[in-house]
């Protein structure tokens, strides 16, 4: 996926959800191939899917923030903006705030600055550029100049 193979990663992502029924982020990076490659309706499945999952998650560990900031990106995704950022709202505190998810958080949600200024945490901390440079939930940013100095 961090290669931009989607296709590839459709598989292991798929086996993963299916060993661990708790793997919320194997069904989000799943829908993230499925958008990738465009297939809209494979990947509103596995958001809705990831959601209800990373819900049961948050049920046994409230404090899951990673859950929490990962389930605003897939409401996001399946374009319930209103969901999204009362997700988020739940995950947004000064010691829990998760960069890269919010950045794609942003993204998607075409709040462009916000997302840039989480890149630029992103980048400071050593993420890989690969990841960046493929990633589907930062396509919105892709044409702007300073997103693609972070990918060069």
């Amino acid at each position: 996926m961090a290669q931009g193979k989607y296709n590839e990663a459709i598989e292991p992502f798929e086996t993963a959800a299916g060993l661990r029924s708790e793997d919320y982020q194997a069904l989000g990076f799943l829908a993230a191939a499925y958008t990738g490659l465009g297939h809209k309706a494979k990947a509103a499945a596995a958001y809705a899917r990831g959601i209800e999952v990373a819900k049961q998650q948050l049920s046994v560990s409230p404090g899951d923030v990673r859950a929490l900031c990962l389930i605003a990106v897939m409401w996001a995704r399946i374009g319930r903006r209103k969901e999204a950022l009362a997700w988020a709202a739940k995950a947004w505190t000064p010691d829990s705030e998760d960069p890269a998810v919010l950045a794609c958080l942003y993204a998607v949600l075409h709040r462009t600055q916000a997302a840039l200024n989480c890149l630029r945490r992103v980048v400071r901390s050593g993420w890989h550029k690969e990841w960046i440079k493929n990633d589907p939930d930062l396509d919105s940013l892709r044409d702007n100049p300073e997103f693609q100095r972070f990918v060069a």
